[in-house]
């Protein structure tokens, strides 16, 4: 474990733990695109299907690559900053046009309110297409894929996953050794998971993507951190998919920019995105 990741896990264990019973409702509305990533790059703002979406794009040169962020937040949460230091990272890292939809939230959207605006933003974009995301967002982005795949539309070009929730079941065998952790609560996962799914099963693969068909998918990557509840799914995936696990990782190390490991994490999005 590098001395900058030591450190960052120290002080994530520090911080107060929200029960399991918390009303989601009192937790912060979204972050705000920070003034900082105003004035670094160009942003446009506009709605779709009554969604925000933020473009951002570096003021010089830009990479013939657009990459499509979805935010974590177990379906529930609306992006925080740390969501937006990721964006920062991708944008340092590739010089492409990053955009950033604010997919509608559990218990007032649906999964199916989600594909539709992923549907209708990636119809307007040519060229190479990256379709990015963490945790939730990441195993939205992956649905999203296999359900295009299944229906024979474009897909993106290549997937980069953020430590994915892949299984919302919460029954690998293997989380139990993982707890507690630092970032996640399994009861509380459950929960939004339940709110997200309305009728359909846990199990099914536009909830549950890594229950669904792996193959025929277009290059993808799952970046894993090895202390993160959802590692053992992530392990399990390494079937079908390509995973980078991180040992000393924790949910979503790949905010804490300063370390080591989350930089290796952006040169391989960097890599991914030249195609």
């Amino acid at each position: 474990m590098t001395v900058a990741m030591r450190l960052t896990v120290g002080l994530l264990r520090l911080r107060p733990r929200r029960r399991s019973d918390d009303d989601p409702a009192a937790f912060r509305p979204a972050a705000p695109v920070p003034a900082s990533l105003r004035r670094r790059y160009a942003v446009d703002d506009e709605r779709m299907r009554g969604r925000e979406i933020t473009t951002l794009r570096p003021r010089g040169a830009v990479a013939p690559v657009t990459i499509v962020y979805l935010h974590g937040g177990a379906y529930v949460h609306p992006l925080v900053p740390a969501h937006w230091w990721i964006v920062d990272r991708l944008l340092r890292a590739t010089g492409a046009t990053v955009v950033v939809p604010r997919y509608g939230l559990a218990p007032e959207s649906t999964v199916d309110d989600a594909l539709a605006l992923l549907d209708e933003l990636v119809e307007r974009i040519e060229g190479r297409l990256l379709l990015a995301g963490d945790s939730a967002g990441a195993g939205l982005a992956l649905a999203w894929t296999q359900r295009r795949r299944d229906a024979g539309q474009r897909m993106p070009d290549a997937l980069q996953l953020f430590s994915p929730w892949l299984d919302a079941t919460m029954t690998n065998s293997g989380i139990a050794a993982l707890e507690p952790d630092p970032m996640l609560d399994r009861a509380r996962l459950l929960d939004s998971a339940r709110s997200w799914a309305r009728d359909r099963a846990l199990d099914d693969p536009l909830i549950s993507p890594g229950l669904g068909d792996l193959d025929g998918l277009p290059p993808t990557v799952v970046h894993q951190g090895g202390q993160d509840l959802l590692a053992p799914d992530a392990r399990r995936a390494r079937r079908s998919l390509e995973v980078r696990l991180y040992p000393d990782g924790f949910h979503d190390f790949m905010a804490a920019w300063w370390t080591a490991e989350a930089r290796a994490v952006y040169t391989e999005v960097a890599r991914a995105a030249r195609g």
